[in-house]
């Protein structure tokens, strides 16, 4: 329960209340507890000229257990993830996906996806150099 004093009545000099009411996530033990996200590159033998760049709150492993759990044919195997601050991964994972836009595989339907035709050691310095205001940490290498 949140409660909130959304106005005071000037004249009676008293408060109007509203209260919100929450349902905790349950995955939020899930989270990072170091206030780190991650933009990371993943590859896919299924996929040899693909890589996805996309980034989490949570760890990296558990990402790509969880896009693993989607039925694919071949897993997806992380190969580089940066720590950046809390907030942040966002913003890192936006530039690179706009730096690399011509490189983008849409989907048959025509949708945007997290998925670029380019070479994994290209991908891994782009993250790296657009990420470097916000890195926290050493960057991670499988």
């Amino acid at each position: 329960i949140i409660e909130v004093a959304e106005q005071i009545n000037e004249d009676t000099n008293t408060y109007s209340w509203r209260y919100l009411y929450g349902v905790q996530n349950s995955n939020i033990l899930a989270r990072s507890t170091d206030n780190i996200e991650y933009v990371y590159i993943l590859v896919n033998a299924g996929y040899p000229n693909l890589v996805k760049i996309g980034m989490t709150i949570k760890t990296v492993e558990g990402r790509v257990t969880g896009l693993n759990a989607s039925s694919t044919v071949d897993e997806w195997v992380a190969k580089f993830a940066l720590p950046v601050s809390r907030g942040n991964a966002i913003k890192v994972e936006q530039s690179v996906h706009k730096f690399f836009a011509s490189c983008r595989v849409s989907s048959d339907k025509g949708g945007s996806r997290e998925f670029f035709e380019v070479d994994p050691l290209t991908a891994f310095d782009k993250v790296r150099e657009i990420g470097a205001l916000f890195v926290v940490g050493n960057p991670i290498v499988y």
